[in-house]
């Protein structure tokens, strides 16, 4: 049974964000090898929520690499899965709440 995926208005927002940046300083080529990553990605955590590692700071959310500079964040109640929003692991780590 796959889990139903509802994307935070902040998930969304982070998303388009990284996609503007990597067309307009790559190409509409890596930001469309990116967008595959990610879908591919959450198919994965729809069929198996589980398979994220737990977070450091919040216990119920977990977080799954996308690519070495790039974390998903997400949480999963009863069928779904909350993605909560991703993040630039080269941040300071300071700023992510989770």
């Amino acid at each position: 049974m796959a889990y139903k995926v509802v994307w935070l208005k902040r998930s969304i927002k982070k998303l388009e964000k990284i996609v503007y940046y990597l067309e307009n300083n790559w190409s509409k080529r890596v930001a469309l090898e990116f967008l595959d990553k990610i879908n591919y990605k959450v198919f994965v955590i729809s069929k198996n929520p589980q398979i994220g590692m737990r977070s450091e700071k919040k216990d119920k959310v977990r977080k799954i690499l996308i690519t070495k500079q790039i974390y998903l964040f997400y949480t999963v109640s009863n069928d779904k899965i909350k993605i909560l929003t991703l993040f630039d692991n080269r941040q300071n780590p300071g700023k992510l709440r989770f």
